[in-house]
């Protein structure tokens, strides 16, 4: 599975202070996550997207956005325990 995230570092001007942070790109779930009490699901894009999402340099925005559109077709189970 290529779940497509974004990271960024921010560190203060005087160098003390440094914050990573790391977010995975989601979308609404599907029927089977949802019913499990999820409002999010994280997306999978198909293999050929990945060096773009990688590597955007030349790409447009809308070559960027469009590729999120490419996702690879997961499904998802569960089973109740109690």
């Amino acid at each position: 599975m290529w779940a497509p995230c974004l990271w960024d570092e921010w560190i203060s001007k005087d160098g003390r202070i440094q914050f990573k942070s790391f977010a995975i790109i989601t979308d609404g779930p599907p029927p089977e996550v949802e019913r499990m009490g999820h409002d999010r699901c994280p997306i999978f894009l198909e293999r050929e997207q990945i060096d773009l999402w990688l590597n955007p340099v030349g790409k447009s925005r809308s070559e960027i956005y469009d590729s999120l559109l490419k996702r690879e077709a997961v499904s998802f189970g569960y089973k109740w325990v109690g």
